[in-house]
Parts: C-alpha cells; sequence; structure tokens
C-alpha cells in the first residue's frame, strides 16, 4: 500500500506557517494596543499630579 503525503504534508506546513505568521501580527498589535493604553493612563495619572 503506497502513501501519497507530498501534496497534503506541504499543506499543512504552509498552513502552520501562515498561522504562526498570523499569531505573531495578532501578538504586535496586542502590545501596540497595551502600550497605547499604558501610556494614557500614565498621562492621566500624570495630569493629576
Amino acid at each position: 500500500m503506497k502513501r501519497i503525503t507530498a501534496a497534503n504534508d506541504t499543506y499543512s506546513k504552509v498552513a502552520v506557517l501562515l498561522l504562526n505568521q498570523v499569531f505573531y501580527i495578532y501578538q504586535k498589535l496586542l502590545y501596540v494596543d497595551s502600550e497605547v493604553l499604558l501610556i494614557c493612563h500614565l498621562q492621566v495619572a500624570a495630569s493629576r499630579w
């Protein structure tokens, strides 16, 4: 019995790479968003002093 997995294997590798890339971009966006929120909170706290 022969198993032909070359096409499926390539597809799964590309899918994993794509998901990793999407996850990385999502993490970066969350980091930037949290930095913006932190800066806003610090500015509000500084204006109260």
